[in-house]
């Protein structure tokens, strides 16, 4: 039976991440597609790009900066997840207001390119 995803291990600029177990959203930027419809049926689609990104919630530290996440741009950003696979994101920025609540940081960093690396 084959093992399910359930944590990640996430490395942000060479640092690794102390991220909370098992909960962060991957996109890897697939393109929407829609069909295209004509009067006798479908006769094909189109594509819209979409971008990247990784939500995750890291935990604030004493060698936590919320100022640094906040203001990082142009960094690489990898997971490794408990199931072998891992992906690359490139390019990366952050991509909304850094806070932290009850020693908790949502983050959500959005990039050029996600690769998955096999």
């Amino acid at each position: 039976m084959p093992q399910i995803t359930a944590k990640g291990t996430i490395t942000l600029a060479g640092k690794v991440i102390n991220n909370k177990e098992g909960e962060f959203d991957l996109d890897i930027g697939s393109p929407e597609r829609k069909m295209v419809k004509g009067a006798n049926g479908p006769v094909g689609h189109t594509e819209t790009p979409t971008t990247p990104f990784v939500e995750f919630t890291a935990y604030d530290t004493s060698q936590t900066s919320l100022d640094e996440l906040g203001k990082m741009v142009d960094v690489t950003l990898s997971i490794r997840t408990d199931t072998g696979k891992s992906y690359v994101m490139t390019n990366a920025v952050s991509a909304k207001p850094v806070g932290m609540k009850k020693g908790e940081i949502a983050l959500r960093f959005e990039a050029m390119k996600c690769n998955e690396v096999k």
